[in-house]
């Protein structure tokens, strides 16, 4: 006699059951507390940039209960071996911080030695006690909150765009730019070309800062079409904290550049060398002779007004009449 069930039915093959629900019933486990973000801190990180020496810095710091029930904090501050120091902003520290409020935390730092970079932490640990127990935890967590000092570089005078002009095809326009370090520290910079273009190099594209020195930039421009060219770079300087400068490259190029540049060397080449040293010595000393000339008496004047030997022929000639005619008056008459 045959089974009046579907031949599909006697192929279906059965499910075995699942591990989880064997596990949950065969062997039950207790529930662990878990690790949500119940807690953070605002700031997240304190950072004591461009200290000096013996002089102390102070900044503040909260922690926020994030949960929905009230938690307690347990802190671990810094020894003070490498000049951070924490404390309650409050003398009166409430056992547990309500949800939704915080406590806050007076943190100082004072440079124990040369400059240098500094690092260190504090360490927040929060438990949720169940409802109506003070030692069953229901939840827990914690959050850590590093603490930076360091010589910061001093404010960097990037420019945010440069603009190298009109420049002729195939010529170079090249420009410079320097990075100052203000601290006996060497800092590290990376340049990031976000946007290239062929027709602009800049080098080197890594470097580092020397203490109290700088390091130059050098940007070329070399156009290669008759068009403008735009160009993008970043920044990066190993500082913490640091925001990275963009700057904008522009530059172009025209059929008119090259005359330009042409008809400016002719009108140089052309113009009139300035007198030298030597040209205004000799005119000045040729004034002076023809004002010495002009303001004092000529011995040739005599001489000019002589007359010339054709005329002074004529002269001797009537001399000698008058010698005859004396001696002919002179002479006895007959």
């Amino acid at each position: 006699m045959k089974s009046s069930r579907p031949a599909s039915a006697e192929q279906r093959p059965l499910s075995p059951p699942s591990r989880s629900s064997a596990s949950s019933a065969a062997s039950p486990r207790p529930r662990r507390p878990t690790t949500d973000q119940i807690l953070y801190a605002q700031p997240a990180s304190l950072h004591f940039g461009g200290f000096e020496l013996q002089r102390t810095m102070q900044q503040r710091v909260r922690v926020h209960n994030n949960s929905a029930k009230s938690v307690r904090f347990r802190y671990t501050f810094p020894t003070g071996r490498k000049g951070f120091r924490a404390a309650f902003a409050s003398a009166e520290r409430p056992s547990f911080v309500s949800a939704g409020l915080s406590e806050e935390i007076a943190v100082s730092f004072t440079p124990p030695a040369d400059f240098q970079y500094y690092y260190d932490c504090i360490q927040v640990r929060c438990e949720e006690v169940a409802y109506g127990s003070s030692t069953d935890v229901v939840r827990s967590g914690s959050v850590l909150i590093p603490l930076h000092a360091y010589p910061m570089v001093n404010e960097v005078s990037f420019p945010t765009r440069m603009d190298f002009g009109v420049v002729p095809r195939g010529s170079c326009a090249r420009r410079q730019v320097a990075i100052t370090c203000s601290v006996p520290v060497e800092f590290e910079y990376e340049l990031q070309i976000t946007k290239p273009h062929p027709a602009f190099t800049v080098f080197p594209l890594s470097g580092s800062i020397p203490p109290r020195g700088e390091a130059r930039i050098e940007l070329e421009y070399r156009p290669t079409l008759y068009a403008t060219a735009n160009a993008e770079m970043e920044l990066h300087v190993s500082q913490l904290g640091f925001v990275p400068r963009i700057c904008m490259l522009a530059g172009s190029s025209s059929s008119t550049a090259g005359d330009a540049a042409v008809d400016t060397a002719e009108q140089k080449r052309r113009s009139p060398a300035p007198p030298s040293s030597e040209g205004k010595s000799g005119s000045q000393s040729e004034s002076q002779k023809k004002t010495s000339e002009a303001s004092t008496p000529r011995s040739s004047a005599n001489t000019r007004s002589r007359k010339t030997p054709a005329e002074e022929g004529p002269q001797v000639d009537d001399d000698h009449e008058e010698e005859e005619l004396e001696k002919a008056s002179s002479s006895p008459k007959i």
